[in-house]
């Protein structure tokens, strides 16, 4: 199994095996604290011929402390009987979008991850900072 993609964003949908992501960052931007904050998190999750059968992935979004702030709802995805597909295909793709909102509490660097039976199958950073109201100059 292979992580392709993994994001936090503003909103994903799948169809087929294609996936459509809007406003994917690493950042959070919040005018105060705490602050309710929503988005999308969304993967592209590439198995091969070893992986048939069923995963159960949890997805987490903690603080710097380790604290869970999100944990969204646990996805089962099947690995296909590879024997129903043509010889010459080694691998296919399962999309994984969740729809989150979560409090923040406070500023700083955020993980988000995903695990399998608790072995974290990949992560990637969030960063939460202030909202600077102040337009950039260019």
């Amino acid at each position: 199994m292979k992580i392709n993609i993994f994001a936090f964003c503003d909103f994903a949908a799948d169809y087929g095996e294609k996936i459509c992501i809007t406003g994917a960052s690493h950042k959070i931007s919040v005018r105060g604290l705490p602050a309710r904050v929503s988005g999308t998190i969304v993967g592209k999750i590439m198995l091969e011929r070893d992986d048939a059968g069923e995963h159960l992935l949890d997805v987490t979004i903690s603080d710097a402390d380790g604290k869970v702030v999100c944990q969204s709802p646990r996805q089962q995805i099947e690995g296909r009987d590879f024997m129903e597909l043509p010889q010459e295909c080694e691998m296919y793709s399962c999309c994984l979008i969740h729809r989150v909102q979560f409090q923040i509490e406070k500023y700083g660097e955020y993980v988000l991850e995903m695990r399998e039976k608790g072995r974290v199958l990949t992560s990637t950073a969030l960063f939460v900072g202030r909202f600077d109201s102040k337009p950039e100059i260019y």
